[in-house]
């Protein structure tokens, strides 16, 4: 299991991503792809969404993510 996770990320960047459903599962980082300041590979996106995540939690540490 652990192989196929890490080659996830190599097999994904192999096809494009439909804008649907980035839009549908990632809105915040389908909204970044269209206005330029993200970059629509798998590694970006997912790098993104965790940060996303855990923004809140930062903040509230008085950090920045």
């Amino acid at each position: 299991m652990n192989a196929a996770v890490a080659r996830l990320p190599d097999d994904l960047s192999t096809c494009t991503l439909p804008e649907n459903m980035l839009s549908q599962f990632l809105p915040a980082q389908y909204q970044a792809v269209r206005a330029g300041r993200l970059a629509p590979s798998p590694h970006a996106l997912v790098l993104d969404r965790v940060r996303e995540a855990i923004r809140p939690y930062a903040a509230a540490c008085g950090g920045v993510v």
